[in-house]
């Protein structure tokens, strides 16, 4: 769930004309419309098309939004007081963040303990959120991230909102 996931459509285009309007960084969203909810939001990134007789099958690989954590302003040198591991979170992604992204964030059940101040620099912003993350874990317990398709960081603990280790077709 930390990193970005990716997603791939091979689609067959018989009279070649929709293939060539597609670029990279393109916005990608593919949306279930009963129940309403999206899938997949994310970017392009990967155009490869395949010339077959007189039509192309393009192949379209995106990767998710939370790729935006790697690639959001860069932290060249920040100090920051000592404080909570949700307000040093919430201000790096104020002053971070490309997009809103401290709007209705769900980070729960962090200590509330107050970490001691720090500079972080040469970071990205997922760097910065890992390491505030490493501060506050215990030798038990460590807390885990994602950013969900509308721009929401999560936090928490435990397993319930994790993804399972491995693909459908893994073998463990």
């Amino acid at each position: 769930m930390t990193q970005p996931g990716v997603f791939t459509v091979v689609f067959t285009d018989a009279n070649n004309v929709v293939g060539q309007y597609i670029n990279r960084l393109d916005e990608v969203i593919w949306s279930e419309t009963s129940p309403a909810r999206t899938l997949f939001r994310g970017f392009v990134r990967q155009i490869d098309v395949t010339p077959v007789a007189t039509y192309g099958l393009w192949t379209i690989t995106c990767t998710d939004i939370s790729e935006m954590l790697d690639y959001a302003i860069p932290i060249v040198s920040d100090s920051r007081p000592a404080e909570t591991t949700k307000n040093r979170i919430l201000y790096f992604l104020g002053a971070y963040g490309t997009v809103s992204m401290t709007t209705s964030t769900y980070i729960g059940a962090l200590s509330g303990i107050v970490q001691p101040a720090i500079t972080f620099q040469r970071e990205t912003l997922r760097t910065v959120i890992e390491k505030c993350l490493a501060l506050e874990a215990t030798a038990t317990q460590a807390a885990s991230y994602y950013l969900d398709y509308s721009y929401q960081l999560h936090v928490f603990y435990g397993s319930g909102d994790t993804a399972a280790p491995y693909a459908l077709s893994d073998v463990p």
